[in-house]
């Protein structure tokens, strides 16, 4: 029940999100990523890809039911963006289910194959999907405002002044908890630890292309400094004082 419940509210603020931003399908992208990575290390490991098929499809469905609402101005671009990422946690099912029995290591390249071949057949979506990021890495001009500037070179040389006006040490200290996940990640891959990852992985890229993202990515610090923290109690604290009961 709780996936239900958890992947009907995603849809609907995603769904929101499309009404007041126009950036709105960076969050699309980075869901999909998520996907495409859970699916592949769940088929790699022989695991069942259909509850990651309902989930992806149900968020994508709902969002785009919430953004097609009259009341607001629709962009065609973004409701086929929509679409395409609702059909994929379908196709991404489809191809594992039909290779159970072959080799585990030819899923990523039925994916790639298959990537390729839509570009082919269809390129324009894909040139019309990577313009909608263009947004993210301005150009030289666009720089000249400050907020657009990149995170290590504000004034054109390298410097740390963003970085610790805006988080203090707690963005280093996020940097080794991310690594810690990553890590984690390619271990075990457990689904909550792999969209965090992938989640903060682009953040911080974007973040580090322009200043404007560090509100972004205040959210990805908090979580990682607030997980090193635990682990740091744990080790040294709350383990020692379990055992002593």
């Amino acid at each position: 029940m709780k996936p239900i419940i958890y992947s009907l509210l995603a849809g609907i603020f995603l769904g929101i999100y499309f009404r007041i931003w126009a950036g709105a399908p960076l969050f699309v992208f980075i869901i999909t990523l998520y996907f495409v990575v859970q699916f592949t290390a769940d088929h790699l490991r022989g695991k069942s890809t259909s509850y990651l098929c309902m989930v992806g499809m149900r968020v994508f469905m709902v969002a785009l039911f919430v953004y097609l609402q009259p009341g607001g101005y629709i962009i065609k671009a973004y409701v086929v963006y929509l679409i395409i990422a609702m059909c994929i946690p379908v196709v991404l099912h489809i191809i594992s289910r039909n290779m159970v029995r072959v080799k585990v290591l030819y899923y990523p390249l039925a994916l790639v194959t298959l990537g390729g071949i839509v570009y082919i057949v269809q390129p324009g979506i894909f040139t019309d999907m990577i313009g909608e990021f263009r947004v993210f890495f301005p150009s030289v001009v666009s720089r000249t405002t400050s907020e657009m500037r990149p995170l290590f070179f504000p004034s054109g040389s390298f410097s740390l002044s963003i970085v610790l006006s805006n988080y203090t040490m707690s963005f280093f200290l996020c940097l080794i908890s991310l690594g810690i996940l990553v890590y984690q990640t390619i271990r075990r891959g457990s689904n909550e630890v792999v969209l965090l990852v992938a989640w903060s992985l682009v953040i911080l890229a974007l973040t580090m292309a322009q200043i404007r993202f560090c509100y972004y990515f205040a959210v990805n610090v908090a979580l990682l400094t607030g997980y090193l923290l635990w682990r740091i109690l744990w080790r040294v604290g709350l383990r020692s004082l379990s055992e002593d009961r």
